[in-house]
């Protein structure tokens, strides 16, 4: 494992590992099991909508019926990629969210098969396969992948973008981009934006690596190499994305959504900004955590992290994880309620954003008097679960610093090489028995890490910069780069063994809480067809988010030109029926029925309740067309 891509005998060829096309096969195969595995024991779940996507939901069938592109005011991707994609797969298989969610399954298998393509650019199938398993088994991979959200496949198209582009750089160093594949991966990078164009602020990331490629590659004369080479993937990205968005803007005008993403970044506070990168660096740790364990085991972490960068990083993310919850709402008491509604609200050691990865199961807990009263369905874990997971991130973080600062020095080493000055091509190790790429070893893979970090910074820039706050869902796209990064920083011949025992695990937890998501949002919507058979009008149903916005939400918008409107919590208040799980928190009203769902073992027997309250109809009134 590690760095032994280049093979025993140094051979380098379009690949830049040894081919063995009879390991592909057997890792594809691998991949496509184990996703066929995870599927079949989460299962589809019902016609109901998830999280977001009874929004983007509205635009497919919109289009399908139509064949005109509408995005409602709630949207805030670019959404065009993804709603022909949605209107296609429900034409040819029925109106339905499941058909809707087997359509993503579809991107996340491509997901994976991309993300094995681009590790096979630097190691061998032995450890390729290690970078798509991590994927697949992640929570916030497998809980995406079961929904109509845009992540999944705007991730898709983001890596697919990234496999073309590091084969459009040429595997003998001496030689230019391949411009062809340079095009195709600037395509699919538009393509991406077309989704969500918060794709097309990364382009910047991929200039940069072809920069380096060019300064390597011609020395003193490479701008003009890399200016063609810049043009070749910037402008059919270009052309794909911006006149589209050109066109939507002109015609449909900015949604909402977009709009007043652009008012937050006149709000954004720079402390803020310092804090979500430390709950991101936490999410680095915990992905990098199963290679933290295999350099303990084999006691080899003086080989990835020095004993000062260890320190440094530990008391960093340590005193982040402890004081976040206590410092939060002191330094920012207005904003307290973002740290209520956060993971630390249910644990305070848990230093994570929240929006799919909670401690009550999988997925965000829409029902309406969670969010209103603050109050969590029952837990599976009491503190100890937070702490643990907190002790693990920040031990993974420690050794994730170490990645970095190697990877940034072996960055600073090849921006110094000129290649096509330097006759002697052997690689020099270092200290961790790596190739030094300064040395023109590995050319191309010396420029995936340019492209890799630069891509992850650009990136996160800009969501620090729109926003005070981030869901956990938006740092997707980094998990496969962390750890791409992570195997490309770690010694060769590393224990598989503890590393594929903590993707059990990660599997384990991922199946079953996103089958228990399904579970409970399964539950609710037997609640509220129940409801609706019995002649019960929409508008006398607080259902929770995805309930209550096809329902109330365009009329809401348009009554008062605000996204929530008068009541934050979706749009309705006083419906005589109200869908809870927290019923003994309701006294003025009483349990009239009963929906129990599947959590784990051990896990108690929860339910959903119908409860009647005994109000009159909501004032939100249907929804527009």
């Amino acid at each position: 494992m590690g760095n032994g891509g280049n093979g025993s005998n140094g051979a380098r060829d379009d690949w830049s590992v040894a081919v063995n096309r009879r390991s592909d096969a057997r890792a594809l195969v691998l991949l496509v099991g184990v996703w066929a595995l995870v599927v079949g024991l989460v299962g589809l779940g019902g016609d109901f909508a998830l999280n977001d996507d009874w929004a983007y939901a509205f635009t497919a069938r919109h289009l399908l019926r139509t064949g005109q592109l509408r995005i409602l005011d709630w949207a805030a991707p670019s959404l065009a990629t993804h709603a022909l994609w949605g209107a296609g797969v429900l034409g040819l298989f029925g109106d339905s969210y499941v058909v809707l969610r087997c359509g993503t399954l579809v991107w996340a298998l491509s997901a994976l098969f991309s993300t094995y393509g681009l590790a096979r650019t630097a190691f061998p199938p032995r450890t390729a396969i290690l970078v798509p398993l991590a994927l697949a088994v992640s929570p916030w991979f497998v809980n995406l992948s079961f929904t109509y959200m845009t992540d999944v496949p705007w991730l898709a198209l983001i890596l697919a973008a990234l496999l073309a582009f590091a084969h459009g750089l040429h595997p003998r160093a001496e030689e230019p981009p391949r411009a062809g594949l340079l095009a195709l991966s600037g395509a699919l990078l538009g393509a991406a934006a077309t989704t969500r164009q918060i794709a097309i602020v990364t382009v910047p990331a991929f200039a940069l690596a072809l920069a380096f490629d060019a300064r390597r590659r011609c020395g003193r004369g490479w701008l003009w190499p890399a200016v063609r080479s810049c043009l070749c993937f910037g402008v059919p990205a270009g052309l794909v994305f911006f006149p589209f968005y050109d066109w939507y803007t002109h015609v449909h005008g900015a949604t909402q959504a977009t709009r007043e993403t652009v008012e937050k970044i006149r709000k954004v506070r720079p402390w803020f900004s310092y804090l979500l990168t430390l709950s991101v660096l936490h999410y680095a740790g915990l992905w990098l955590f199963p290679l933290a364990l295999a350099l303990f085991l084999k006691r080899r972490l003086g080989e990835a992290v020095t004993r000062g960068q260890a320190l440094w990083a530990f008391a960093l993310l340590g005193s982040f994880a402890v004081l976040r919850p206590i410092l939060g709402p002191v330094l920012d008491p207005g904003n307290a309620k973002h740290f209520d509604h956060s993971g630390a609200a249910y644990h305070p050691l848990m230093p994570y954003l929240g929006n799919v990865f909670y401690l009550v199961g999988l997925g965000p807990p829409t029902v309406t008097d969670i969010y209103r009263d603050g109050d969590a369905p029952p837990l599976h874990a009491g503190l100890w679960l937070g702490v643990l997971l907190t002790v693990l991130s920040t031990a993974g973080g420690v050794v994730a610093a170490g990645f970095l600062v190697k990877a940034l020095r072996r960055i600073r080493r090849a921006w110094s090489v000129d290649l096509r000055n330097t006759r002697e091509r052997s690689a020099t190790p270092d200290r961790s028995g790596a190739t030094d790429d300064g040395e023109g070893q590995d050319h191309r893979r010396a420029m995936l890490r340019v492209l890799l970090l630069s891509f992850m910074g650009a990136y996160l820039l800009f969501q620090l910069c729109t926003s005070n706050s981030m869901f956990d869902r938006y740092i997707l796209p980094f998990l496969p780069i962390v750890f791409w990064l992570g195997l490309d920083g770690a010694p060769r011949n590393l224990a598989r063994a503890p590393v594929l025992a903590c993707f059990l695990v990660s599997g384990i937890v991922s199946v079953a809480g996103t089958h228990e998501y399904l579970s409970w949002e399964g539950a609710r919507d037997r609640a509220v067809r129940a409801l609706l058979a019995r002649g019960t009008p929409a508008t006398d149903i607080d259902g929770g988010f995805e309930v209550n916005g096809p329902v109330f939400f365009e009329a809401s918008r348009k009554r008062t030109g605000e996204l929530l409107g008068e009541n934050p919590y979706f749009w309705v208040q006083n419906a005589r029926y109200q869908i809870s799980m927290s019923p003994d928190r309701h006294p003025d009203c009483h349990a009239e029925a009963r929906y129990p769902y599947w959590t784990w073992p051990g896990g108690g027997d929860p339910a959903v309740y119908v409860l009647d309250c005994g109000g009159g109809a909501s004032p939100g009134g249907p929804a527009g067309n």
